[in-house]
């Protein structure tokens, strides 16, 4: 149930630029939408909220952890570590980044999800990376939907999903949030499938003061 971060791994590096692609529109950051990016979101089971310094030790454990397989894992620690520090980094004016997932009525930590831009791609990238022990696709699709339609009540137009060709769990994931293949779109990212998931308004999701 985890899309690749192809950029973690030298498997998937960023694809190369083709010189007959037509420069890419100049777009706002999308986190400029967000009038209160950090507020979490709340689903029927689920809070989401950002990434924080806290989460670094089961961070570095899911990446060096077998769960990892299509997430660019299992990496080193050192590299989990790592991994961590740049999701963190991403609360930018590129976009909103990485949100830890946790059940509601514990807060036991089930792994995160992200909204992820950057110059010249198409539109912003949704991936989710959770635990085994997490739910599977149910939870990581409940989870991902509160993130798209957070980005939806908040004006993105769509979507777009980068996922592993042998991921079958996050193919399902992609289908429960309504993304489709779009297999005549080129991926950013080398070996990626792109996944296409337009957005219509939609109403505000369930948030709680940020603490």
């Amino acid at each position: 149930m985890t899309p690749a971060l192809f950029a973690m791994s030298p498997r998937f590096a960023a694809a190369p630029a083709d010189p007959s692609d037509p420069p890419a529109p100049a777009r706002a950051p999308f986190g400029a939408l967000f009038a209160d990016p950090a507020a979490p979101i709340l689903t029927a089971r689920l809070r989401l909220r950002p990434v924080t310094d806290a989460d670094a030790p089961r961070w570095v454990a899911f990446f060096a952890g077998a769960d990892a397989r299509f997430a660019g894992g299992p990496m080193l620690a050192r590299d989990a570590a790592a991994a961590h520090e740049a999701a963190m980094a991403d609360w930018s004016p590129c976009g909103p980044g990485h949100w830890t997932v946790e059940r509601r009525d514990d807060r036991a930590w089930l792994g995160h999800v992200a909204l992820i831009a950057r110059p010249g791609w198409e539109a912003p990238e949704l991936r989710w990376s959770l635990t085994r022990g997490a739910g599977g696709a149910d939870v990581a699709a409940e989870a991902a939907r509160g993130l798209r339609d957070r980005a939806a009540a908040s004006g993105v137009a769509e979507l777009v999903c980068f996922l592993h060709p042998e991921d079958a769990e996050a193919a399902e994931v992609a289908r429960r949030i309504g993304a489709r293949p779009d297999p005549a779109s080129r991926a950013p990212l080398r070996g990626a499938q792109v996944w296409r998931r337009p957005l219509a308004p939609a109403p505000a999701v369930e948030t709680e003061a940020w603490r």
